[in-house]
Order: structure tokens, then C-alpha cells, then sequence
């Protein structure tokens, strides 16, 4: 979750991580 805050909202890009 060290990416931007789009990408663990609902992205596949950092869902884990």
C-alpha cells in the first residue's frame, strides 16, 4: 500500500500490497 491512494482503492495494481 506504498502506492498513490487510486491504486488500493479499487485498482489490481496494489490491492495487496
Amino acid at each position: 500500500m506504498r502506492f498513490k491512494p487510486l491504486a488500493f482503492r479499487g485498482s489490481p495494481s496494489g490491492s495487496s500490497d
